[in-house]
């Protein structure tokens, strides 16, 4: 898979309030990191934040009542601001959102709250990913913090509740000039033995490479003196943390991010080297932290607590019968799909039971909750098979694709675009770009079967497809549904303007890898901060000895800012900068400052953003020879 347009490790730009990342081989646009994480917001505005508490209708029969809470977390992004500092660098420098690749939420109470067993909170729960740019988040609560909650929703009461998420983000490690020589097993069973344990922290992992690289069993070719020890420390645990462990939930709250290496019997055994100059696919943390009820608060203050907590009574259980909550974090509209759907398969136990488990469920929306209720036996933990299925309109009618299944246990079940035999490719248009524009796009990519064999079909032997699609107010987000094997499958993008000042403007982007895309005015050269260099050209003394020219400058789409630069024979340079709030008027209008005395005259016509302007302070001035 292409590395392309990856955040690219080696070259980070840090400010006070931002973090950006160049793209991998310098083709793309600059990623922007989020600055803080927020409850999302559903379609009519409302924060998607719900609390429930659920009981059985008979207080004596299964399931004893719990509560759940149930919300999506997405991202800020800085993009005015992150836009205004890139484009200082680079005139012509475009920013995108930097989406995650995953992570774990952990809910913590305050400090305020009594620490016992009814008060105690589940371990942290993966995060299920739309593709988009939100994550839910599911967790089941004891009946006394669900009325903690629930008490703290209706009087107002602040940091009662915490979350805090530590994502990945997928890059590029920075490429050095040495090669890394060593024994895998070795050198892992030295760093375990000095960490004192397999579960840390990866800054610690980065301090022990940093500070006591000499003293592991590694070694180093290269012009190792050269380097900078921290980076090479840093590039090092990329390495170390994407072959030989995996990204864990920290144990306690507030600790940064953690790895668990992997297991002694599963480390390889040999003479490894390492070139540390090739480009490798790693993943970075990235630790936030949110107060998931302040959103909420302020809706029950305009709507009631109704807006955001509901008492469920449910029928009671058979005893044996556990209930599996499943729930899907999908992209909307999803073009093409007709049912989405998982199905939960349990073999026979036996002595404990007997008899296989099979229930299905589908999707219809995708926020939709449904509860299964699996016969278990008392002393069975409930492990269980999961399968997604989809039913699509295909080029030769309609089909049920089914994944692979994969094992599964606990009472939870969050599902992600990931987990289904589809590649989903959501598009999504801001509200603000929508008001200016109407967004089409098409997706194109090949597809077809591997031969008998098993080898791969030729380019010839391939089918096309292609999916049409438009962004609106009313939709600004669509789905695209792709086969699993589809390759080469590309996005193209036209924006239309809707003004009656600019009807006829189109704009467009693209050809891009076909991936989650999120559009707004940001992602249009033409929009955010321009700068133009004027220059005057004085005539001769002997033909005019005017030392002084002045002209207004005035935004394409602005009406009242004007700005009045004047130019002397010793200054006849100068640059002006504006910010452009539509991509479809970008560029700027000047005319003669009038003098004292002296009549308007008319605005020129609309001004290249991207080219000098070039001025005779003769002509201008319409001076007759």
């Amino acid at each position: 898979m292409s590395l392309q347009g990856l955040p690219d490790f080696q070259y980070p730009i840090q400010t006070d309030a931002l973090s950006l990342y160049r793209p991998y081989e310098g083709r793309g646009r600059v990623l922007l990191l989020p600055d803080r994480l927020d409850i999302a917001l559903k379609a009519d505005g409302a924060p998607d934040f719900r609390l429930a508490l659920i009981r059985g209708k008979n207080p004596f029969l299964p399931p004893a009542p719990y509560g759940l809470i149930d919300f999506r977390v997405a991202p800020h992004y800085a993009t005015a601001e992150g836009l205004a500092f890139i484009r200082q660098q680079n005139a012509q420098a475009m920013v995108a959102p930097l989406s995650f690749s995953g992570g774990h939420l952990r809910l913590t109470l305050s400090d305020q709250v009594e620490t016992s067993a009814q008060f105690e909170l589940e371990p942290p729960q993966s995060l299920a990913w739309n593709g988009l740019g939100n994550a839910r988040s599911l967790q089941r609560l004891s009946p006394d913090v669900t009325g903690l909650l629930k008490q703290a929703l209706e009087k107002g009461s602040t940091f009662i509740l915490q979350a805090q998420a530590e994502m990945e983000l997928q890059g590029v490690s920075p490429r050095l000039p040495i090669q890394v020589q060593f024994n895998p097993a070795t050198l892992m069973a030295a760093i375990t033995e000095r960490l004192g344990q397999t579960l840390v922290a990866r800054a610690a992992l980065m301090r022990l490479l940093e500070e006591e690289r000499l003293a592991l069993p590694v070694r180093l070719v290269g012009d190792v003196e050269t380097l900078d020890n921290t980076s090479l420390a840093e590039t090092l645990t990329d390495w170390i943390a994407a072959r030989f462990a995996q990204s864990v939930p920290a144990p306690e709250p507030n600790r940064g991010a953690y790895i668990e290496l992997s297991p002694t019997k599963e480390i390889p055994v040999g003479d490894y080297t390492w070139d540390l100059s090739t480009p490798f696919r790693c993943y970075r943390p990235a630790v936030f932290t949110l107060d998931p009820l302040r959103a909420a608060r302020q809706l029950v203050e305009s709507a009631g607590l109704s807006a955001v907590f509901d008492e469920v009574t449910v029928p009671s259980l058979s005893t044996g019968k556990t209930t599996i909550e499943v729930r899907a974090n999908l992209p909307d509209s999803q073009m093409g799909i007709l049912e989405l759907g998982v199905d939960l398969y349990a073999a026979p136990n036996p002595p404990y039971r007997v008899q296989a488990i099979a229930q299905s469920v589908s999707f219809t929306a995708s926020d939709d909750p449904s509860s299964l209720q699996l016969r278990f036996s008392p002393k069975e933990i409930p492990r269980y098979q999961v399968s997604t299925y989809v039913i699509a309109k295909t080029e030769t009618g309609i089909a049920r694709i089914e994944s692979d299944k994969w094992e599964h246990q606990g009472t939870q079940l969050l599902l992600s675009p990931t987990h289904f035999p589809v590649q989903f490719v959501p598009v999504e248009a801001s509200l603000a770009l929508l008001k200016l524009a109407a967004i089409t796009g098409v997706c194109r990519w090949r597809y077809g079967k591997a031969t008998e064999d098993g080898a791969e079909p030729s380019e010839a032997e391939q089918l096309a497809g292609e999916q049409s699609f438009q962004l609106t107010s009313d939709r600004p987000e669509i789905t695209l549904s792709l086969p699993q094997d589809a390759t080469q499958s590309v996005l193209e993008i036209e924006a239309h303007s809707i003004s009656s000042d600019a009807s006829d403007r189109l704009l467009k982007l693209g050809p891009y890898p076909a991936a989650a895309l999120r559009l707004g005015r940001y992602s249009f050269l033409e929009y955010g901060p321009h700068s133009v260099e004027i220059e005057c050209l004085f005539p001769p003394l002997s033909v005019d000895p005017i030392q002084l020219f002045a002209v207004d400058m005035l935004a394409e789409g602005e009406a009242e800012t004007v700005t009045t630069l004047s130019f002397t024979r010793d200054r006849p340079k100068k640059e002006w900068t504006w910010f452009a709030q539509s991509p479809f008027s970008p560029g700027y209008r000047y005319r003669v400052h009038a003098l004292p005395g002296e009549s308007l005259t008319p605005w020129s016509e609309p001004q290249s953003a991207f080219n000098p302007l070039i001025i005779s302070a003769r002509s201008a001035r319409k001076v007759e020879p």
